[in-house]
């Protein structure tokens, strides 16, 4: 067999959102539940601009009796050329248990103090960033009292169509601008 490839990660976006205070459920049979709604955010990266839609998203978490929480995140969002993308992302956020109790009591704590990581599924019906159907995300983390932000990789496959290159998204992004209609008409024709 010949060697395996390694992967690489490609940055696709960084949310930043805020979120409202926590729903607590209390102990359910699968842990104890909270929902944690995402009221607003901006995502920016070489792909697409896009605002966080407030209806509907959310951390379905399960917090773990050491402190440690599963997190199922959804959420949608919204491009500046108006694509939308439905966003799902499971992981764990882990670490020393003085150090999640800092972050439970809303204290603003180094995201390097403490792993935070999901793997992630994007789904559009959007032509132009289909090729985030097929493709493999992760996401790395942190917490802030008001908010969270992540940093969104692909791991490119062979199966996904590549995403366009910065030269070309940079063009793409150019060309929804309204007023600049007559700039992408002469970029198109030259390059």
């Amino acid at each position: 067999m010949n060697a395996l490839p390694d992967p690489e990660l490609r940055h696709v976006y960084r949310l930043d959102a805020e979120l409202d205070a926590p729903v607590d459920l209390g102990d359910t049979p699968q842990g104890h539940r909270r929902i944690i709604p995402l009221t607003r955010g901006h995502a920016a990266g070489p792909y697409f601009d896009a605002e966080l839609l407030p209806a509907g998203g959310a951390d379905w978490q399960i917090v773990r009796a050491s402190g440690s929480s599963v997190a199922d995140i959804r959420y949608t969002l919204k491009t500046d050329g108006g694509a939308l993308l439905y966003v799902q992302s499971q992981g764990v956020r882990h670490g020393d248990p003085n150090v999640l109790a800092r972050l439970a009591a809303g204290e603003d704590v180094d995201p390097s103090d403490y792993t935070f990581r999901t793997a992630m599924t994007i789904e559009t019906a959007d032509p132009e960033l289909a090729w985030v159907n097929d493709g493999v995300f992760i996401a790395v983390g942190g917490r802030r009292p008001s908010g969270a932000a992540t940093s969104t990789k692909s791991i490119p496959t062979m199966r996904a169509r590549r995403p366009p290159s910065s030269r070309r998204a940079a063009r793409n992004a150019a060309c929804r601008s309204v007023r600049s209609i007559v700039r992408c008409t002469t970029i198109s024709r030259t390059g």
